[in-house]
């Protein structure tokens, strides 16, 4: 078995397996750190005008979008590239 190939009922192994969980955790973890900003500072306590409100529930929630849509598109195609095949 080939490294593409990955471990018997496991994720493929090699870099370019590292190489694409790289790029999906930094894909994933990016919307989320907006999410978790945006979110921390509507729920502080401090004075937020209520246009500012509106835009960082906006932004929280084209990230959330963006998320869904990552998750979707790596439920359809796990690899979508075709480098794992």
């Amino acid at each position: 078995m080939s490294a593409a190939e990955g471990e018997p009922g496991g994720a493929p192994v090699g870099p370019a397996a590292d190489e694409r969980r790289r790029r999906l955790r930094h894909n994933l973890r990016t919307p989320l750190t907006i999410v978790s900003g945006f979110a921390e500072v509507l729920a502080s306590e401090r004075e937020i005008s209520d246009a500012d409100r509106r835009e960082y529930a906006a932004r929280i929630h084209a990230a959330a979008l963006e998320i869904g849509e990552l998750i979707d598109a790596l439920l359809e195609d796990p690899d979508p590239e075709g480098r794992d095949r």
